[in-house]
């Protein structure tokens, strides 16, 4: 008679099915896992070369041989593209990488001035002027409002009560208009006149003065590309002199336009 209690024929081997199709579930439950995972281009690859050796395909790319499909010499019917993968440049290495100056020009905002900066930009305007051949075109000073660089109208060659710069006061504006353009304070323009009233029907030096500092107003927008929230222009006719209106030397430097650099006048802020 069998002894029973070692068991013998196949229902001793009947927990290998069992065992096999609980394996056979679980891989195919993490092999679910990972591909509704995130892929991961080098874990993936490190899991490809895992299976490689196991289906006897070293060294090619894949799992299985390339004539592995059910058909001879016929590829597989599913093939699995490769991921793809984006990356974003660490810190590192962006440190040394060259940006176009148009770029960086763009980013660096117009200068803006206070008290402190006033003297650098009379330097530079100054310069513009010795550079254009306009020396002595203009007087500077600092006062409390800002930076005062101040014009006679005779260097502007306005003529005896026009309001049409000349040429001359054409060049001297474009010669001071590129450091104006480099800052942002407000520039307020400021038209003077001497004594000597103004002899036409319903037009005074008040009319007068306004409307030359308008012409300069104008020539700096249009000729120049200032900003025109940037400026301003008001007339004062002869009521802010320089000098005593009493010699001809002194109405001739009252006869004036300035331009105010204003430090409290900022608009851009």
């Amino acid at each position: 008679m069998k002894d029973r209690r070692r068991g013998g024929g196949d229902d001793a081997n009947r927990w290998l099915t069992t065992y096999g199709d609980v394996v056979t579930l679980l891989l195919a439950f993490f092999v679910l896992l990972f591909a509704m995972s995130e892929i991961d281009n080098e874990r993936f690859e490190q899991l490809v070369a895992g299976f490689q050796q196991p289906f006897n395909n070293p060294g090619r790319v894949g799992v299985l041989p390339e004539n592995s499909g059910l058909l001879d010499e016929q590829p597989p019917a599913v093939t699995v593209p490769d991921p793809v993968t984006t990356t974003t440049p660490t810190r590192e290495e962006t440190v040394g990488t060259t940006v176009p100056e148009t770029a960086i020009e763009s980013e660096i905002p117009p200068l803006i001035v206070d008290r402190s900066g006033l003297l650098d930009v009379q330097e530079k305007l100054e310069s513009a002027l010795l550079g254009a051949g306009f020396e002595n075109a203009a007087d500077f000073r600092i006062t409390e409002r800002g930076l005062v660089v101040s014009i006679a109208t005779d260097d502007l060659q306005f003529p005896t009560g026009s309001a049409k710069l000349g040429p001359k006061g054409r060049e001297i504006i474009a010669a001071v208009a590129p450091a104006l353009s480099q800052i942002r304070n407000v520039v307020q323009v400021e038209g003077h006149t001497d004594n000597v009233p103004y002899q036409g029907k319903g037009y005074d030096n008040w009319n007068l003065s306004a409307d030359r500092a308008l012409a300069v107003v104008h020539l700096l927008i249009e000729d120049h590309g200032i900003d025109p929230e940037r400026l301003s222009a008001t007339g004062y006719a002869s009521y802010r002199p320089l000098e005593s209106n009493d010699t001809p030397e002194g109405r001739a430097a009252n006869r004036r336009v300035e331009l105010v650099i204003l430090i409290d006048g900022d608009r851009h802020e």
